[in-house]
This record gives C-alpha cells, sequence and structure tokens, in this order.
C-alpha cells in the first residue's frame, strides 16, 4: 500500500508552559477513507511544533484507528491547570506516545477484511504537552454500539466548562451511533 502525508486538522496550546503557543497537526495519509467508503488506511500522525518549526515530538495513533475525517479528532487544553497544556484524543491498541509508550497490545490488529475497526478496546488518552507522554488512559465512553450504517464510527469531542472560573473544564468525548430506518 503506498501513500503520501498531508496536514489535515490543527490546534495550538502552550505545551511547555513558556508562555508561547506550540502547534500540533494531524497528518493524514492520501488513502484515508470516510466511514461510508472502505479500505484499509496509513498509520495518522499527531506532531508537536515549536513556533520556528522544530517537531517537538510525534503521536502515531497505529493500525486501529483508521485514518479520515471522523475517526480522529484531538484537544489540546490545559486541563489540570498547571499553565502547560495537554492533548486528549481516542486511541486504541498499538497507539505509540510521543515517547515510545505502547497502549495496549502492540501487534493487536483489529481491522476486518474490509478496512473498518469494528472491534477491539478503545480509549481515552490524555497525553502530556511538553514531550507526549502518556498521563492517563481510560477506556473510552461511550462505547462503541451496534454497527449499523456510515455514521456508527463518528465522534467528535468538546471540552465545557461548566462553572468558570472555580472549576476545571473537562474532555468530553461523544459518539454518534445510527440505525438505519426501514
Amino acid at each position: 500500500m503506498s501513500y503520501t502525508y498531508s496536514a489535515n486538522d490543527m490546534s495550538v496550546g502552550d505545551l511547555d508552559g513558556d508562555g508561547q503557543y506550540e502547534y500540533l497537526v494531524k497528518w493524514d495519509p492520501s488513502n484515508a477513507k470516510d466511514n461510508s467508503q472502505s479500505g484499509h488506511t496509513g498509520n495518522v500522525f499527531i506532531d508537536a511544533y515549536k513556533l520556528n518549526g522544530t517537531r517537538l515530538w510525534r503521536i502515531d495513533l497505529g493500525r486501529n484507528i483508521r485514518a479520515g475525517a471522523h475517526y480522529t479528532q484531538f484537544q489540546v487544553f490545559d486541563y489540570d491547570g498547571d499553565g502547560r497544556a495537554e492533548i486528549a484524543m481516542k486511541t486504541a491498541d498499538a497507539t505509540v506516545s510521543g515517547t515510545g509508550q505502547v497502549i495496549g497490545n502492540s501487534g493487536a490488529d483489529h481491522r476486518n477484511s474490509s478496512g473498518y475497526v469494528l472491534s477491539g478496546p478503545e480509549y481515552l488518552t490524555i497525553f502530556n504537552g511538553a514531550n507526549g507522554a502518556i498521563l492517563d488512559t481510560i477506556n473510552y465512553q461511550p462505547a462503541r454500539g451496534n454497527v449499523n450504517d456510515s455514521t456508527a464510527a463518528r465522534t467528535s469531542s468538546t471540552a465545557p466548562w461548566p462553572s468558570a472560573p472555580t472549576d476545571r473544564p473537562c474532555g468530553t468525548p461523544a459518539s454518534a451511533t445510527a440505525t438505519p430506518s426501514t
């Protein structure tokens, strides 16, 4: 399978607490697929860069996070209030952190013959913004539902601030699972 990479989504945050934004770029392979399209895809990468273009680290989401418009959202925010932003995203077996830590089973391949990832564990992982290390990983909620059509794997997320300025924000992943009408 041959493909190239192009920059896709981007976000900014002060990852190292120096008062200047760094930027994060999601790199999608040229064979990325929408949920309605079958086929295997290349891995998705999230890179962190200084403003001068120096790459700080790379997270490899691995073969069990499919490349496409609805699979790989990420959040950048200072969740713990220490002056340095963290990164939150959905991960799976074989995701590799910016420091080389592997999430779950490094050898697992949950793709089916059509290239879809319809089984296997999914996680919500918080990464250290300064070096891309894993800070915490929990089971992804909501869990994968009954897969019936192209909307089953669509995810989105937000960082709500319930009652500013005293409470800290919390990441809120969401999944859409739809049953086709008959």
